[in-house]
């Protein structure tokens, strides 16, 4: 079906990456108009470390889309390096019914599956149309798009921003960019040749990659999907490009060395930027909504998106075709429904992971973390429940605010305590001392970083004190 550029459909989406396309298909099974809009022609690439996790896979089979998880590479475990050193191995930690495993699988194919089966169910594909701005008329939506013929506008009662973390849609409705303590900046390659099972991802935590990580995702068929992320403002910032610290930990740690060393890259180095989750910005305006990356729902922590990026669009497909249901058109009420049912169902946690992660953004005190990552690895690895709550919430597959369980807590704080009293005095004070250096060399970043942390220990307080309930 193509789309009418003179009619006013119900709901206009764009982006139809993973939170576009289950907006897309969710509504149109519900009887909306959709038109799904998208700047790129599919199948195209997404830079993404492709790990699809088991909360993304639950959601997917439940929602009569688990035909997008095939083909493609199942990993049931994963292995935590520090330093170049094994020190946890364990299948993924699963719950809350879960499956116990997630998929390895490239963009440019889930994408794809995903965007076929929004279409499949009755969603008006748009593709090659770059959006432009929207604007308000009463009682619809205006947007503009450019294509090759040039400059058209859609209308619709309702605009859902799915368009990522650089989203116009969102810089439009917000009217300023996301703040830069809110970024993360991530790098990946794909390398052919990988000596390593096919079953188990690698995560490799190392002082100077810290807040961050690399990885080596299994693909299946020998190729892989290597990378490395990072928190894009720290104090002080990395002295080498992340481009160079990928470089260098392939070539010198031993692990990523012996993994790689017999492989060729098959793609070059890609990066992307992304926008984690801030409480503090609004997640809808007048007849315009945003989902997936484009609302920054992202896990500091890890840097995973898609399980938030199909759980946002199931929610904003639910609010909207129900109040199409009730009213025949979106009301206000609805899209509020969705921001307080956003905050119910994971605003506390991500807050909870943006205040450790503006933590850790003082590089002075990587060694300490390295310290405490290893005494809790060794800790979980002797230790069922812990490994299961704590691992769990590192992989985004447990809430975050079980770390305040009474035994979690105990056993963190018995670890970090020990951990505390068995480094050398030497250690200790060296790292103070880079950290009050650190303060004296660069005092407006050490400001900002003292902003940032004091800004997300607030939002943690404040979604810790809100309602149970999502009403």
């Amino acid at each position: 079906m193509a789309l009418r550029f003179d009619e006013v459909v119900d709901a206009i989406v764009v982006g139809a990456g993973p939170a576009g396309a289950v907006t897309a298909a969710l509504m149109a099974r519900r009887g909306l108009d959709v038109a799904l809009v998208d700047k790129a022609r599919f199948p195209r690439d997404k830079v993404c470390g492709d790990f699809i996790g088991p909360h993304a896979v639950r959601e997917l089979e439940e929602l009569g889309l688990g035909a997008a998880l095939e083909p493609g590479n199942r990993v049931g475990s994963g292995i935590v390096f520090i330093e170049g050193e094994r020190v946890l191995e364990n299948p993924l930690p699963s719950g809350d019914e879960l499956p116990p495993y997630g998929y390895v699988i490239p963009r440019q194919e889930f994408d794809e599956r995903l965007f076929r089966a929004a279409c499949a169910a009755g969603a008006i594909p748009l593709q090659g149309h770059t959006f432009v701005g929207y604007r308000n008329e009463g009682g619809s939506v205006a947007v503009t798009v450019r294509g090759e013929s040039g400059e058209r506008t859609i209308r619709g009662r309702v605009l859902v921003g799915a368009d990522g973390s650089a989203s116009l849609i969102a810089l439009q409705m917000r009217g300023r960019p996301q703040p830069k303590a809110d970024r993360l900046i991530a790098l990946r390659a794909y390398y052919d040749g990988v000596e390593m099972a096919s079953d188990a991802v690698d995560l490799h935590f190392h002082a100077r990659t810290f807040p961050g990580y690399f990885w080596i995702f299994p693909m299946g068929g020998a190729r892989a999907n290597v990378g490395i992320g990072m928190v894009q403002q720290t104090v002080p910032p990395p002295r080498i490009h992340l481009r160079d610290m990928m470089h260098d930990l392939i070539a010198h740690d031993p692990v990523a060395r012996a993994r790689l060393s017999g492989a060729n890259v098959a793609t070059k180095v890609a990066g992307w930027p992304l926008s984690t989750y801030n409480g503090r910005l609004p997640l809808a305006a007048e007849r315009v909504v945003l989902v997936g990356d484009a609302a920054g729902f992202i896990n500091p922590l890890n840097g995973e998106g898609i399980q938030y990026a199909i759980a946002s669009g199931r929610w904003a497909a639910e609010a909207i075709a129900d109040s199409f249901d009730r009213e025949r058109d979106v009301t206000r009420s609805a899209l509020a429904g969705y921001m307080r049912r956003v905050a119910h169902e994971i605003g506390f946690d991500l807050a909870i992971n943006r205040f450790v992660v503006a933590v850790a953004g003082n590089r002075a005190l990587n060694p300490a973390w390295i310290a405490l990552l290893r005494a809790w690895c060794e800790r979980a690895a002797r230790d069922p429940e812990y490994l299961r709550i704590a691992a769990g919430v590192v992989a985004g597959l447990v809430p975050s605010h079980r770390l305040f369980d009474p035994a979690t807590r105990r056993v963190s704080f018995s670890e970090t305590f020990n951990t505390l009293r068995r480094a050398r005095a030497s250690d200790v004070a060296r790292t103070l001392g880079a950290t009050l250096a650190t303060g004296f060399r660069e005092p407006l970043a050490t400001l900002r970083w003292f902003a940032s942390l004091s800004e997300a220990g607030v939002q943690v307080a404040r979604r810790g004190l809100m309602p149970a309930s999502p009403a």
